[in-house]
């Protein structure tokens, strides 16, 4: 569609442009470069709508954990303090990613104050990225805390707020934030998820930490389509590459059309993993370092 929709536009504004301006060339490839990142950034917008349906959603991979009857990890949780240190403008797209997780996971396993903490970290961080409109237009700071105590309202009230950011962030032409805060998001899952199949030997929580390629693959193949010249997401990118590696070490039998894929992943493995994890946490959770 893309090579469809240039090849149409081009030769007509071309034509116009040359006939209406006579030699003036620059101004011409001006117009084509100018219509080819239009397309590239319809391209990428489309690629973000349909990552959103494969990226593993919050609220299922915290059900997930609480509904196995595992213990909940107040120590593996991304410092409140830490968010006073955040500078950059990716490292607070990144941490909002990581507060979210930590928000829902804390409001799923009933630990309501962290998880209003974490709430209340997320709209600082979006009141500084431009962003404080999503939290402000439906009150969810007065709504999360008049259904502390309502585990069902929490989750809806939850699921609102992240379709509500998702939506506003890709409206609002805001892709590097989006794919920041899914990348923040996705990192913090899976390191949950590594801390819980590193003491519980669980495989079934082995094998949904390889599931979580699909999503990183293309998380990674957009961020460098949207890096520009940030050394800051190159960094992010060289990072999340090297998790790739620690999760697809432990592959013992690729995908088929007819099987899924198998994993399995020793001490060392897992451990090794965390380590990759930490190396992009730390960038948020800078007391670890």
């Amino acid at each position: 569609m893309k090579k469809l929709i240039r090849s149409i536009l081009i030769p007509v504004i071309t034509g116009t442009l040359v006939y209406s301006c006579g030699n003036k060339g620059d101004n011409t490839n001006g117009e084509i470069q100018k219509i080819d990142s239009i397309l590239k950034q319809d391209t990428i917008k489309e690629q973000i709508h349909q990552f959103v349906h494969i990226f593993p959603s919050q609220i299922k991979v915290a059900r997930l954990f609480k509904n196995a009857g595992l213990p909940y990890q107040a120590a593996e949780l991304i410092s409140v303090e830490a968010s006073s240190q955040l500078v950059e403008k990716e490292e607070k797209a990144l941490a909002m990613g990581f507060y979210g997780v930590d928000m829902v996971y804390s409001a799923m396993n009933n630990q309501t104050q962290t998880a209003m903490a974490c709430l209340k970290i997320s709209k600082d961080l979006a009141k500084d990225l431009g962003l404080e409109g999503i939290y402000e237009t439906n009150n969810y700071i007065k709504k999360f805390e008049s259904n502390l105590n309502n585990q069902d309202s929490l989750e809806f009230i939850i699921r609102d707020l992240f379709a509500e950011t998702d939506a506003f962030l890709k409206d609002n032409n805001k892709l590097d934030l989006t794919l920041l805060t899914f990348a923040g998001g996705w990192t913090e899952s899976v390191h949950l998820a590594s801390t819980y199949a590193l003491s519980t030997k669980n495989k079934g929580i082995v094998q949904l930490i390889g599931d979580q390629l699909v999503s990183l693959d293309p998380l990674i193949q957009l961020l460098n389509e949207t890096k520009g010249t940030s050394a800051a997401n190159a960094q992010l990118i060289s990072e999340l590459q090297d998790v790739r590696t620690a999760i697809k070490a432990g592959i013992v039998k690729e995908e088929t059309d007819q099987e899924p894929m198998v994993i399995q992943m020793d001490d060392t493995k897992i451990k090794n993993l965390i380590a990759k994890l930490d190396v992009i946490r730390n960038r948020i959770s800078k007391s670890k370092i």
